[in-house]
Parts: structure tokens; C-alpha cells; sequence
């Protein structure tokens, strides 16, 4: 099973809501969404996702971006909103300030909802949390973040490892052509239930400024029988100033095209097809779009690979 990690930004959710009938069609991928914000798009967008029929997982003690320190009963009302409560697990983070008690409480308030618990700690309530037997649905690992021998202590339990596969760099320039991105989707079972990553993003890539280059960020397999997941990284050929991010963006995608052109390793994806697409029609679809592109794109090839 494949659990992509997802900020829950606009183009975000868009990509989700994009892909959801063949991810449900597949059967094998479970987003992660920390919301951003809980604004007009997340709570209309959010609902389309789920009445699709696409399980997901909602953190609701957020621990990056605009919604860190918002507390878990805040998130009552667009948890209400899911009319497919079934297909809804609630994310809740295990921190090193995080007691039992705390957790006990938060799953007394949401009684009706089975719970991933993500651990970013070696944490000190991890027997109690062992002991629960019937609504910790998941138990969510960043790989680096905790012990091999603290995920193994839940090797009874449906264990995720999160991989932050993605070499963010500062500056669009800074890419190299191609690069090796994971493995995982072939080496998981081994010992996890699931996997997942960050996509093209990284787990800390914000947006920035202007950027002197304008980059499509896409992965691909390297191989056609059993390779590993490479990204390739078009960079626009103009890098001297931060003007003209229009052009700049076809000349970045006119070589993926070009790309595309010659890659038969896996079935085209929705998210290729719209870069297709654009390149046809001409118009520059704003750098939110790309993004969204390459996302969707990323989370079909992977779900085309397990």
C-alpha cells in the first residue's frame, strides 16, 4: 500500500481530487493530508475526495505550516463534513510532549474514528500505545526520525515508513539532470504494511522567491523490469535573471516532452498527459499547476509499480 504524503495545499488537494477515481479504482494508495489551512477550498475540496470514495488520513494536530498549535477538536467540524466516515483515518502525531493521557482524550472526543498514530520520537508512552488493540488503525514511521529498535517494538502492528526521497535543493539552477529517487516500493513488504514519500516536494521545500531558473521536477522508471525510481529535472535554459518565468517554463517543457517522447517504461499517467496537453494549447498555466502536474504524475507511476 502506498501512503503519499501531502501538505493539504491547494494544489494539492486539486491533484488528489484529479486522480481519486482511478486511485480508487487501484485500491492500493491511502493519502496523508496535514492540512494547511481550513479554508473555503480545503473544506469543499476535502469532501469531493471523500465522497469518491478514496480512504484518507487527516492529521489534526498539524506540525508544520500555518497549523501548528491548532488543537484536534478544532478539526470537529470538517470530520463531520466526510460523509464516508469509514474511509477516514484520523492522523495524530507522537511527540515527545505528547502523554497517554492526551491520547486517550483525543480518541474519546473522536470515538467513531480509527486513529494513525505518526511517531516523530522515540517516545516515552510507547507501551501504552501498544497495548491499544482496537482503533490505532496505523502506526506511521519518517524513516531517521526514530530507532529501528522503536519500530520494531510495533512489528505487530500495520507499520508505514516515510521516506523523504526528494533532494530539495535552494535554487532551480542547482538540479542535476537526473537522479536516483527510491527504491521502497519494491522493498517494503519486507517488513512494513506500507510505504510512502513526499513526492516531488520534499518534506522541507517551501515556496521561495522569484527563481532565475523554472524546473519540472518528474520521476520515471529507470528500468523496465525490476529498476529503481529516478527523477529527471528539466531546467529552463534561461537562469540569468528572474524575468519571463513564462518562457522559461517551455523551454523546461519542451525538454520533458521530448522526454516523453522516447519513455515507454510505464503506462503514461494523467499527470503526463496534462503536460502533454498544455504543451499543445500554449498557455502557461501558473507554476501551482506544474507542481499539481508533477504530483499526480508521481503518485500514478508509483501506483502503476506496486
Amino acid at each position: 500500500m502506498y501512503f503519499p504524503y501531502l501538505r493539504g495545499k491547494q494544489h494539492e488537494l486539486f491533484a488528489l481530487n484529479e486522480l481519486s477515481t482511478i486511485l480508487v479504482e487501484s485500491g492500493k494508495v491511502t493519502p496523508i493530508i496535514e492540512p494547511d489551512n481550513l479554508n473555503a477550498t480545503t473544506a469543499r475540496v476535502l469532501p469531493e475526495i471523500n465522497g469518491a470514495g478514496l480512504p484518507i488520513i487527516l492529521t489534526i494536530n498539524p506540525q508544520h505550516g500555518k497549523m501548528v498549535g491548532t488543537q484536534p477538536d478544532k478539526f470537529k467540524a470538517i470530520v463531520e463534513s466526510l460523509e464516508n466516515k469509514s474511509l477516514l483515518t484520523l492522523g495524530y502525531y507522537i511527540t515527545d510532549n505528547v502523554s497517554f493521557e492526551e491520547v486517550k482524550k483525543v480518541m474519546e472526543f473522536y470515538k467513531d474514528y480509527s486513529f494513525a498514530f505518526i511517531h516523530l520520537t522515540n517516545s516515552t508512552i510507547k507501551e501504552q500505545l501498544l497495548q491499544l488493540s482496537d482503533r490505532d488503525k496505523f502506526h506511521i514511521f519518517f524513516e531517521g526520525r526514530v530507532s529501528s529498535t522503536y519500530r520494531n517494538a510495533f512489528s505487530s502492528k500495520r507499520r508505514i515508513l516515510i521516506k523523504d526521497s526528494f533532494n530539495a535543493k535552494s535554487r532551480n539552477v542547482d538540479y542535476p539532470s537526473d537522479e536516483y529517487f527510491s527504491d521502497l516500493f519494491s522493498t517494503y513488504k519486507k517488513e512494513y504494511f506500507g510505504f510512502g514519500d513526499f513526492q516531488i516536494i520534499g518534506s522541507k521545500k517551501d515556496g521561495g522567491g522569484p527563481a532565475y531558473a523554472v524546473a519540472i521536477h518528474f520521476t520515471y522508471l529507470k528500468e523496465p523490469k525490476g529498476g529503481d525510481l529516478w527523477v529527471k529535472h528539466f531546467i529552463s535554459d534561461d537562469t540569468k535573471t528572474t524575468a519571463n518565468v513564462q518562457g522559461k517554463y517551455f523551454q523546461a517543457l519542451r525538454k520533458l516532452i521530448i522526454f516523453l517522447n522516447s519513455y515507454s517504461n510505464t503506462s503514461e499517467t494523467m499527470g503526463a498527459a496534462d503536460f502533454r496537453n498544455n504543451e499543445k494549447s500554449g498557455k502557461f498555466p501558473g507554476l501551482g499547476v506544474v507542481k499539481r502536474w508533477s504530483i499526480k504524475h508521481h503518485i500514478e507511476i508509483v501506483m502503476q509499480l506496486i
